[in-house]
């Protein structure tokens, strides 16, 4: 029984400290100016979209509401065309 717990709160730490450090290279690229979405997350850190979101309302919730979301788009896009991009981020 003994040895079942510290498994699993190793497994629990260890869950901790990906999670943490997760969070710090997400810090760190917006630091750096990157643009940080949900896709970036996933494709850096090889973790689902789920987990992506997850990291992005622990941060927000923190108070680091940098990251930009995916621009949300209604209607057609066609070639020739003008369109008129607005960056709504306030910092």
């Amino acid at each position: 029984m003994l040895s079942v717990m510290c498994g699993m709160m190793k497994m629990r730490i260890m869950g901790m400290s990906y999670k943490f450090d997760a969070l710090i290279s997400i810090l760190n690229w917006m630091e750096s100016g990157q643009t940080v979405t949900p896709q970036h997350i996933q494709d850096q850190l090889g973790i689902s979209e789920r987990t992506a979101f997850r990291y992005m309302q622990t941060l927000e919730g923190a108070g680091f509401s940098r990251m930009a979301r995916q621009a949300l788009f209604d209607g057609d896009v066609a070639a020739g065309r003008e369109y008129l991009l607005v960056d709504d981020f306030i910092g």
